[in-house]
C-alpha cells in the first residue's frame, strides 16, 4: 500500500489504523504549521513595534508622533487577530488530546487578561493583577501544550516527545530562575547579583522562545511525514493518541477490537519457534521427533471432524494476524490440517 512503510501485506485492521493514523498526524501537522507561521509573524510584529517605539521617542514633530501611534494601533489590531487565530487553532487540536484542549482554553483566557490589562493602563492595581494572572495562565498554557505534544509523539514512536520534554524542563528552569532573580532584587545586598541574574535569565527566555518556534516547525514536519509501520507498532496501540476523542474518525472506519486468542502469546511463540526449527532441520535432512504440542495439532482418529479442523484453522489464523506466523508457515499448517 502506498505511503505506508513496513510489511507490504497489511491486514484489514492494520490498513484502517494506517489510514486513521495518517489523517490524525496530517491534521495535527497542518495545525502546527499554522502555529509556526503565526509565531514568525509575532516576531516580526515585535521588531516593528520596537522600531516604531524608538521613532516616537526620537520624533521632532507632533505629526510624526501621531503617524507612529496610528501604526502602533494597526499593529495592535493585527496582533489581536493573530492571537485569536492562534487560540482557535490550539482549541481545534483539542479533539486529538485532552491536554491540548486545556492548553487552548488557557491560551484564550491568557489573551483576555492581557487585553484587559492593556485597556486599564499601566500602573493601576487592576492592571497589575491582570498582568499577574496573565503570567500564571501563560506558564500553565506552555506546560499543558508541552504535555499534549509529548503524549501525541510518544504514541507514534517519535523522538520528538523527548525534545518537548527537554523544552518543558528548560522553560520551567527559566521561569523559576527569573522569579528568583526578581525576589533577590528586593533583598538587601543582593541587588547587583539580582541584576546579573535577571539579565542572564532574560537571555535564556529569548533562547527558549526561539527554541519553541524551531520545535514547532520540527513537530509539524514529523507529523506530516509520519507513516504507520506495523513492524514497530503493536496492535494494542490501535487507540492512537492517549486521551483522544476519536469517535468522529472511527465512525467512518471502525477498527474492530482483537478477538481473545485461544492460546497465549507465549504458547504461540513457542509453537512458531518449534515449527521453524523443524523446517530448518528438514532442509538439512534431519527429522526431529514431534513435540507433544505438535502431536496435539495433528489430526488424530478422534479429531477428523470438520469442527476440529475449523478450530485449528482459526487458531493459526490468529497467529498469522498477530505476526507470530508468516504466510508460508500458515499455508503449511493449513495444508497439514486439511490433508
Amino acid at each position: 500500500m502506498a505511503n505506508y512503510s513496513g510489511s507490504s501485506q497489511l491486514n484489514e485492521r492494520q490498513l484502517a489504523l494506517a489510514r486513521d493514523r495518517k489523517e490524525w498526524t496530517t491534521a495535527l501537522g497542518n495545525r502546527l504549521n499554522v502555529l509556526f507561521g503565526i509565531s514568525i509573524l509575532n516576531v516580526i510584529i515585535l521588531v516593528i513595534t520596537f522600531i516604531v517605539s524608538l521613532s516616537i521617542q526620537n520624533a521632532d514633530r507632533l505629526s510624526e508622533v501621531r503617524d507612529a501611534v496610528n501604526v502602533l494601533k494597526v499593529i495592535t489590531v493585527i496582533a489581536l487577530v493573530l492571537a485569536i487565530i492562534y487560540g482557535i487553532t490550539i482549541c481545534s487540536m483539542g479533539k486529538y488530546n485532552d491536554d491540548l484542549s486545556a492548553a487552548g482554553v488557557l491560551y484564550i483566557f491568557n489573551q483576555v487578561c492581557s487585553v484587559a490589562s492593556n485597556l486599564m493602563g499601566r500602573g493601576s492595581g487592576a492592571s497589575s493583577l491582570f498582568n499577574f494572572i496573565s503570567l500564571a495562565l501563560s506558564i500553565a498554557f506552555i506546560l499543558k501544550f508541552c504535555s499534549g505534544m509529548i503524549t501525541c509523539f510518544s504514541t507514534i514512536g517519535s523522538g520528538m516527545s523527548l525534545n518537548w520534554e527537554s523544552f518543558k524542563t528548560v522553560f520551567l528552569i527559566s521561569v523559576i530562575g527569573m522569579l528568583a532573580s526578581v525576589l533577590m532584587a528586593i533583598m538587601p545586598g543582593l541587588y547587583g547579583l539580582a541584576v546579573v541574574a535577571v539579565l542572564g535569565f532574560s537571555i535564556m527566555t529569548i533562547i527558549v522562545a526561539i527554541w519553541q518556534i524551531v520545535i514547532l516547525r520540527q513537530s509539524a514536519t514529523e507529523m506530516l511525514e509520519y507513516t504507520y509501520d506495523p513492524e514497530t507498532e503493536t496492535r494494542s496501540a490501535a487507540g492512537a493518541f492517549r486521551n483522544m476523542n476519536i469517535s468522529a474518525a472511527t465512525s467512518r472506519r471502525p477498527v474492530p477490537a482483537p478477538k481473545k486468542p485461544s492460546m497465549t502469546r507465549e504458547e504461540a511463540q513457542k509453537r512458531a519457534e518449534e515449527m521453524r526449527k523443524r523446517r530448518e532441520a528438514k532442509a538439512q535432512g534431519i527429522e526431529l521427533p514431534e513435540s507433544s504440542d505438535e502431536k496435539s495439532d495433528a489430526p488424530s482418529e478422534d479429531a477428523d471432524s470438520e469442527e476440529y479442523k475449523i478450530k485449528m484453522l482459526k487458531e493459526y489464523k490468529e497467529l498469522l494476524d498477530s505476526g507470530v506466523l508468516t504466510q508460508e508457515e500458515f499455508d503449511q499448517k493449513k495444508k497439514e490440517i486439511l490433508g
